[in-house]
């Protein structure tokens, strides 16, 4: 599965990156949604990762965009600030997950294994 990761705390993004890579995972790593390529260029994501706070004024509006260039791919939002406005904007998404911070990287790559198991059954 090819996980498309962002999120600003290097020491996260990359500990989990590699803790994913451990998993069997190929890893895109970016800090900022402003760093990836364009949408077309990414090849196939199984699954994005983002954090909410990167940059959080227009976050929603990135993982919108995803969607709408990625419509069958799962996306995980991470978020260390939590709100019940939030919960609900995310709610109205169901391609997408909130995620509260902080996480076990354990609990997290459980997480993605289910989404993987998911994804795979559904292909059948």
């Amino acid at each position: 599965m090819t996980i498309l990761l962002i999120d600003r705390d290097a020491k996260f993004r990359g500990t989990l990156a590699t803790v994913l890579r451990e998993d069997g995972h190929v890893v895109q790593e970016h800090a900022l949604p402003g760093d990836l390529p364009s949408f077309d260029t990414l090849g196939e994501v199984s699954l994005a990762i983002v954090d909410h706070a990167v940059p959080r004024a227009n976050q929603l509006a990135f993982v919108d965009a995803f969607h709408q260039a990625n419509p069958g791919t799962p996306i995980l939002i991470l978020a260390a600030y939590w709100s019940l406005d939030l919960a609900g904007k995310v709610a109205a998404r169901p391609f997408a997950t909130l995620i509260r911070k902080p996480i076990g990287y354990e609990e997290l790559c459980t997480l993605v294994r289910d989404i993987d198991a998911e994804r795979a059954s559904s292909q059948r």
